[in-house]
This record gives C-alpha cells, structure tokens and sequence, in this order.
C-alpha cells in the first residue's frame, strides 16, 4: 500500500523541510470491557518474552 493513501493518516511536510506521517485522530470515546483488558493482557505478556 502506498503510504500517501492511507486511511489512518496524511503526510504532511515539516518546517525543517521532511515529510512526516501524520496520523488521524482517535475515537473520542474509548470504552474499556473485561474482554479488551484480557486481550490486552494476554498480548503484553506474550512481548515481553520476546528475545
């Protein structure tokens, strides 16, 4: 996928002359279950044992 045409973001140009990925805002609203925080759980312990 070209970045340039990506849903989650633009690319902007920065004052030092670079172009930078500048990703669209969050949901304002995030709400948290006992599911999400297990998933997320799970998914933090599996990366801390990688090497």
């Amino acid at each position: 996928m070209n970045i340039k045409e990506s849903p989650s973001g633009k690319i902007i140009n920065t004052l030092a002359g670079y172009q930078e990925f500048m990703p669209n805002p969050l949901l304002q609203k995030f709400e948290w279950n006992n599911s999400l925080v297990k998933r997320l759980s799970r998914a933090d312990h599996i990366l801390s044992m990688l090497p």
